[in-house]
């Protein structure tokens, strides 16, 4: 610079002199234009005749891109590897602008845009292999997710669209789940409040036909069975639950929902001897021959949906008989104490009152 360009120079404000030379140290080491592009702009500038000042003004917009910072961070001290490259404004140290991430080959793993700290636009996953296949895709308003949210996940060597969803303010409002054979696994709509789930065949893995919610259960080579049956009564919904697997028997059932005072179920792990739960800590409650006589009038009046409830017979001095699904009786004898302390004749009083207790099969 000759005499009156260092003059003009010293009487430019600090920040502006401290932000040349940064602008400048940032262009040597690469991370902004390269010097030799700013003095190719700075020359024409000249030869236009413009004031000094100008040039200089030039120089800090193109070497500070507008006020912005940008940042690269490596995976090796060698700093011959990106793994994350955006920028952040000058004066907050924000990001705020384009962003993105890389793999340890290089592929462009995660891309998208800051808007002053936060997320903003779509956002866009990829493969980090470096096959360029895009995993996700979120779109965000300013660090909330708003819009849409794509997911495809990898099943036997192939990318298929696993998720389809839409936000709002950050609140899940829609998504529709797949199989990798494109069949439907899941369907939420909160806004509707609706939620469906299928197996891969397309049949329903959870129903609500007339008022009553059915979940169901299929493995490879089994059958499909009910596991629970909900149904919504006053002043509170029954459950019933099933074993999933094999038999599909009854193996309980429970009035109101647990932690509230009307809570009371039945297990029928031992059906001989059911265990009773009842109240607000659901405590394990003494089956006399009142709750004895609950448990089974509960049990032969529960829905069969996979045909495989027990039956449950009396014989005149009180012994139950217990038919399995395969045809095979169990006989339980009782004695003069019952079932915790309560008789086989009193157990058969309370069922009697409400039905004809002779032959009963479900």
């Amino acid at each position: 610079m000759n005499t009156d360009r260092r003059d003009w120079w010293k009487k430019l404000p600090v920040k502006v002199r401290k932000d040349v030379l940064q602008s400048l140290a940032q262009a040597n080491t690469g991370e902004t234009v390269g010097h030799a592009e700013a003095m190719k702009q700075i020359r024409a500038w000249r030869k236009l005749q413009r004031p000094a000042c100008v040039s200089l003004l030039a120089l800090v917009l193109t070497l500070s891109a507008n006020g912005q910072e940008v940042i690269r961070e490596y995976y090796d001290i060698a700093r011959t590897k990106v793994k994350y490259e955006y920028q952040v404004d000058n004066s907050s140290r924000a990001k705020n602008g384009p962003y993105k991430s890389f793999s340890t080959t290089g592929a462009v793993y995660e891309a998208g845009s800051y808007k002053m700290g936060k997320k903003h636009g779509e956002w866009k996953g990829y493969d980090e292999y470096g096959s360029g296949q895009v995993t996700n895709i979120i779109t965000y308003t300013e660090g909330a997710m708003n819009g849409v949210y794509k997911q495809w996940c990898f099943n036997a060597g192939k990318m298929f669209l696993c998720r389809d969803s839409y936000y709002r303010d950050d609140a899940e409002i829609r998504t529709k789940l797949y199989y990798p054979n494109g069949q439907l696994q899941k369907e939420l709509d909160t806004e509707h409040g609706t939620l469906n789930n299928y197996f891969e065949d397309g049949k329903p893995a959870e129903e609500t036909i007339n008022g009553v919610h059915y979940s169901y259960f299929q493995s490879a080579d089994g059958p499909r069975l009910v596991t629970s049956i909900r149904i919504d009564t006053v002043p509170c919904a029954i459950r019933y639950e099933y074993e999933p697997y094999r038999t599909g028997q009854l193996v309980g059932i429970s009035f109101c929902e647990s932690g509230t005072e009307g809570y009371r179920s039945f297990d029928y792990n031992v059906i001989g001897r059911p265990v009773c739960h009842s109240g607000k800590e659901g405590r394990t409650c003494l089956l006399d021959s009142t709750k004895a006589a609950d448990a089974y009038r509960s049990y032969i009046a529960a829905p069969n949906p996979n045909r495989s409830n027990r039956t449950i017979e009396y014989t005149a001095k009180g012994d139950m008989v217990l038919g399995e699904s395969n045809g095979a009786l169990t006989v339980i004898h009782y004695n003069s104490t019952g079932i915790r302390g309560s008789s086989a004749s009193l157990i058969r009083t309370h069922l009697s009152r409400t039905r004809n207790w002779t032959r009963m099969t479900l």
